[in-house]
């Protein structure tokens, strides 16, 4: 065999063996150009099926806070913004309760009196105006037949906005959250004497932890304002003997607002 025919041979062979290592690969022929899949080459499948929106991200909503609700009640620039805000508040559960928005009854102008109750009632929730059952009327004749005035003379407010569950007192976290919208109040009122109606208010207004025996019969001055605590009219109600001691606070509080009793 001449040496032609066994570079020939030997090239020949050479292909046979790259012709069998590429079948055994997968592929079917070689050179130049694409290849072809073998039968065992299987599709990559993409997962098209949507991703739920509770998977997706959510914007962060930070809690209320006193400082954040501060700053709410700062941007309220008059009585009917602040209002407005009060009855959009749902920084604490008490929103969910709330069908009227009871924000203050009453209009007197810079250098009044202003009433403050605690929270409102099943009555006051229905009418949207703060005191308008049966201690509400007792109020009502304390201004009118009392002090000779008329409820649009005197501002009547509660301390929380929202009614309570079962007329609870509210709860530390509650009056702590609504506290930064009556301090806007009582600036843009700017009463002369505050009247806190009970214990809950009186305290608050004092920044105190007494009973109301300890906080009636003296004049208090907060942020050159006077506070006269008395009864709230639901324990009137209950107790009518303790209407004396109520008429006694109530001409101290108007001699503080220099108010003349009626002949």
């Amino acid at each position: 065999m001449s040496q032609e025919q066994n570079e020939l041979a030997a090239l020949s062979q050479a292909l046979k063996k790259t012709m069998e290592r590429k079948r055994h690969l997968g592929q079917r022929r070689v050179g130049r150009g694409p290849c072809t899949a073998s039968p065992r080459a299987t599709t990559a499948k993409i997962d098209a099926t949507p991703v739920p929106v509770a998977h997706l991200a959510q914007p962060q909503v930070l809690p209320a806070s006193p400082e954040s609700q501060t700053t709410m009640a700062r941007e309220c620039l008059n009585l009917d913004q602040l209002e407005r805000a009060a009855s959009r508040c749902q920084a604490c559960p008490l929103h969910k309760g709330r069908h009227n928005p009871v924000f203050s009854d009453g209009n007197p102008g810079p250098g009044g009196i202003l009433f403050l109750g605690e929270a409102p009632s099943d009555a006051d929730n229905s009418t949207g105006t703060p005191f308008s059952g049966p201690p509400g009327q007792l109020l009502t004749d304390i201004i009118v037949k009392g002090m000779g005035l008329n409820r649009q003379q005197v501002t009547i407010t509660p301390m929380v906005k929202c009614p309570t569950p079962g007329g609870r007192a509210p709860a530390g976290e509650e009056v702590e959250l609504c506290a930064p919208i009556l301090r806007r109040q009582l600036e843009l009122v700017n009463p002369r004497v505050l009247i806190p109606l009970g214990q809950g208010p009186a305290n608050f207004l004092l920044a105190r932890k007494s009973p109301l025996a300890e906080l009636r019969n003296q004049i208090f001055e907060s942020q050159g304002r006077q506070i006269v605590a008395t009864f709230h009219p639901g324990q009137l109600l209950q107790d009518p003997a303790k209407k004396r001691d109520c008429w006694a606070d109530i001409r101290r509080a108007m001699a503080a607002a220099d108010i003349k009793k009626p002949s």
